[in-house]
């Protein structure tokens, strides 16, 4: 999400993203899982996921950027859910806080299903008291689109259970701890258990120390290359570089991103068939490839090998 910059980092650097057993080798074969590309109050591009948590099916935001499966009270019916009496809590960057409490519900999405999954209940929209005048009654709209009743955070986690673990890792049969993103918004899907032949297609990288795959992007005109952590996150809608070095001089036309053997150019600009993108000088170094950026490509995640893929389809 474009307000969701802090999140990033804490993903990039919160350790060695493991996340428990592997995958059974009585899992079924794969299961696709439609998305729906929706758009915001402001007209900005978003993909959403139905979940049914028992009888109640919810739209919430499908964000590859951010972790865990978090959801308004409001919108779930009391029987729909278990609350434990821990207290849950998730900073989206900005100082923009959901506050609420865990809690567990038997999920379904599609043919996938969890007996017993955990989740945040979002009781509280709020800002950290390091925020000065923090437009609370625009946290909502801000991280939700305004259509949506929740987000559903697919993004890797050290966390081994609770609330805040990826929704996906989670499921039954460890069906969703291998899976494909087809962000395209012509039928955005969400494959799990990929079967090998699936799998060969793409070209792998391991993740580096930092939790994340290392990859290069260069912007054209300027000759400057920015190598380090790449995070495919369908939750911002642009292509957003940050670095500590000096931010290159406009005009920006094209940027050739580079992970391994694989490599894309992408056309810079606001009109059609371009990408929005955003340089920033900060104190982390990370290259965030959004929504918009995803179009041509799909990305696979291996939780237990710790390893992404890309293959570009166009």
């Amino acid at each position: 999400m474009r307000s969701l910059a802090r999140k990033h980092a804490v993903a990039f650097f919160a350790g060695a993203l493991l996340l428990g057993a592997s995958t059974p080798t009585s899992a079924p074969g794969p299961i696709v899982i439609p998305l729906h590309a929706d758009a915001g109050k402001e007209g900005e591009p978003r993909l959403g996921i139905d979940v049914t948590l028992g009888s109640s099916t919810q739209r919430v935001m499908f964000d590859t950027g951010s972790t865990g499966l978090r959801i308004e009270n409001k919108a779930l019916p009391a029987e729909a859910y278990r609350r434990t009496g821990r207290s849950a809590k998730a900073d989206y960057g900005f100082g923009f806080e959901v506050r609420g409490e865990e809690a567990s519900a038997a999920v379904t999405m599609g043919a996938a299903h969890a007996t017993n999954m955990p989740f945040q209940v979002i009781d509280e929209f709020g800002c950290s008291p390091a925020v000065r005048d923090c437009p609370v009654d625009e946290v909502e709209p801000s991280l939700f689109s305004g259509i949506y009743s929740g987000i559903f955070g697919a993004y890797f986690t050290p966390t081994r259970g609770g609330c805040c673990a990826s929704p996906l890792a989670l499921l039954d049969g460890g069906i969703g701890r291998r899976y494909i993103v087809h962000a395209a918004f012509d039928a955005p899907t969400l494959t799990l258990n990929p079967d090998e032949r699936m799998v060969n297609t793409f070209s792998v990288v391991d993740f580096a120390a930092f939790g994340a795959p290392r990859g290069c992007i260069r912007i054209y005109q300027t000759g400057q290359e920015t190598c380090g952590p790449v995070i495919f996150d369908t939750g911002t809608p642009q292509l957003l570089v940050t670095t500590t070095g000096m931010i290159p001089q406009r005009p920006w036309t094209h940027a050739m991103l580079r992970i391994g053997a694989w490599t894309y150019d992408f056309p810079i600009g606001s009109g059609p068939g371009g990408v929005p993108l955003s340089v920033r000088r900060t104190d982390v170094i990370r290259i965030v490839v959004g929504l918009t950026a995803m179009q041509d490509f799909d990305v696979y995640y291996d939780l237990d090998r710790l390893r992404v893929g890309v293959i570009t389809h166009k």
